[in-house]
């Protein structure tokens, strides 16, 4: 069915049935995922999708509903659900509107002809060449699991508000993958990203280089002994970091409901002034650009952080509403079922000078970092960080000497973005819409043997 004729049937059924304010905002999508392990593919699969959500609104009760659609019949049912479950829903004393801000900000560089047409082609031949490549750098190498996701998608919405349907489409590629190797000193893995809506950036010979070189350097990594150091970590771990800590604190939802150390906070420095954070949904050719945000709001640029003073909070119409503002463009929703809530699109790190081994030069004892696991265990209510260094190399004098592994890096994130931020390099990337550049902070806290 075409989505567009979905969104009008729904908004139209629901709209005949005496509530206050309707919203229909669907999805769809036609994709090829492949995952691989060391024995090569284990899955491919391609399909396509279409999904709906509703939002119903009476006397300020809220029903909330979503689902798969086919026919127009699912689509009538999915209304029908809605409608019965605003009985049971609760009165929201804080509920304004639904968004009336409706826009649309052209976007560049969010569509490729390529993975468009060929969708499955291209995973196929990542996949394959994914599966060769880690041990034509090093024999000792190779691939220990992957994902890959190629493919189009595109979101619709319509509201009370609105004079017309708002739609978008953009193609994607998604893929992860482990690269392990074995050496006289033990086992050494690296974890890769890989996230963007064209092919353009996406250089895996390099990629898949780096990330075996680097297995290579961590390999056989030991705790180090506890103590303080200068840590310099890879563009990918702070841009994880900053996505866990710092995206949760700017969301007003979270301000409003008291979980933020950040709350009545706006204008005044809370990090380093070496940095500025920017928020920019609409800016080319980046993981999570488009037109309009999950609620039809049009998309923007807007600085958070501003030489380490915090600008601005992050607005859906629900938060901005509440506070007799503007929404910033920021809603997003998990999924069709669930309600939109302020959240960063594409979060933009300011970047410095120089590159990681730069960085690396200036220490004297430290640590540098190129993989995490258990970032996600960090508490973004009181800024504490906190993770394990699953590939690290010790730095001694400016030099790379000693594989690290299983250390515990810990500390508050506000005040070792603001005290203990030394320097910033100029080698962005992006994970999960987080685009951070590498970084060096003085004496942190890691706990080792």
């Amino acid at each position: 069915m075409d989505p567009l004729h979905i969104v009008d049937l729904a908004f139209r059924y629901a709209s005949s049935r005496g509530v206050d304010e309707v919203e229909v905002y669907a999805v769809w999508g036609e994709s090829t995922k492949i995952t691989m392990s060391r024995r090569g593919i284990e899955s491919v699969v391609s399909g396509m999708s279409m999904a709906i959500g509703l939002r119903l609104i009476k006397d300020k009760r809220v029903s909330i509903v979503g689902g798969h659609v086919s026919t127009e019949d699912g689509v009538r049912k999915i209304v029908e659900i809605a409608l019965n479950n605003l009985r049971a829903c609760p009165r929201d004393d804080n509920w304004v509107s639904l968004a009336k801000e409706l826009g649309y900000t052209p976007v560049a560089d969010v569509n490729d002809p390529a993975l468009r047409e060929q969708h499955e082609e291209h995973a196929l031949n990542l996949a394959s060449s994914l599966a060769e490549l880690p041990n034509s750098v090093d024999d000792r190498a190779y691939l220990s699991s992957a994902s890959i996701t190629c493919g189009v998608g595109g979101k619709a919405i319509l509201n009370s508000y609105g004079s017309k349907i708002l739609s978008f489409e953009r193609t994607g590629i998604n893929m992860s993958f482990e690269v392990k190797i074995r050496t006289d000193r033990g086992e050494g893995s690296i974890y890769e990203h890989f996230a963007a809506p064209t092919l353009r950036e996406l250089d895996l010979d390099k990629l898949v280089t780096r990330a075996v070189n680097w297995a290579k350097l961590c390999a056989g990594g030991r705790p180090v002994e506890t103590g303080r150091y200068d840590v310099v970590l890879a563009p990918k771990v702070f841009g994880s970091i900053t996505r866990i800590l710092l995206v949760p604190a700017i969301s007003a939802l979270n301000v409003q409901r008291g979980r933020s150390p950040l709350k009545n906070m706006v204008g005044q420095r809370v990090l380093s002034d070496k940095l500025t954070v920017v928020d920019d949904g609409a800016a080319p050719g980046l993981e999570n650009t488009e037109p309009f945000d999950d609620e039809g709001v049009a998309t923007r640029r807007k600085i958070v952080f501003e030489r380490g003073v915090l600008a601005t909070y992050l607005y859906d119409s629900y938060t901005a509403y509440i506070e007799g503002k503007e929404p910033t463009g920021n809603a997003v929703r998990p999924g069709v079922s669930s309600p939109p809530s302020p959240s960063s699109t594409n979060l933009l790190v300011v970047p410095g000078t120089g590159s990681l081994e730069d960085l690396v030069k200036e220490v004297r004892r430290g640590v540098l970092v190129l993989n995490v696991i258990g970032e996600w265990l960090s508490n973004y209510v009181n800024g504490m960080l906190n993770f394990t260094i699953s590939a690290g190399v010790l730095i001694e004098n400016g030099e790379l000497t000693k594989p690290i592994s299983g250390s515990v890096v810990t500390g508050n994130i506000y005040e070792l973005l603001s005290k203990h931020l030394e320097k910033l390099g100029g080698d962005v990337e992006n994970v999960m819409g987080v685009y951070a550049p590498s970084i060096l902070l003085r004496s942190v806290s890691i706990a080792g043997r």
